[in-house]
């Protein structure tokens, strides 16, 4: 799923248990995501995020409940995010962060 270049906001619950994703776009127009956006989405393995890692960061549990390993895929540039594997990120214990 692409989230639009429009959205600026992804609300609190907005995906939750919404089991049939198994990749997002994040994209850098997105400025603020409500806690538990995506928890409960287990089959969700990858993201594609074009936002600042303070946006995930406030985000309390957004990725609670998804596929583990979680892969992250940033570009490079992108704030706040370092590159590596087993990262505890959004409630997820086994994110690996790619800088693309």
């Amino acid at each position: 799923m692409t989230i639009p270049n429009t959205v600026t906001t992804i609300g609190s619950y907005a995906f939750r248990n919404l089991d049939v994703l198994t990749t997002v776009e994040i994209p850098s127009s997105v400025a603020s995501i409500g806690q538990k956006a995506f928890q409960g989405c287990n089959l969700l393995n990858t993201i594609n995020c074009n936002v600042n890692k303070s946006i995930i960061d406030n985000a309390t549990d957004i990725f609670l409940g998804t596929a583990s390993p979680l892969t992250i895929n940033v570009p490079v540039g992108t704030s706040g995010w370092v590159a590596g594997s087993g990262l505890n990120i959004g409630g997820n214990e086994n994110v690996t962060v790619n800088i693309i």
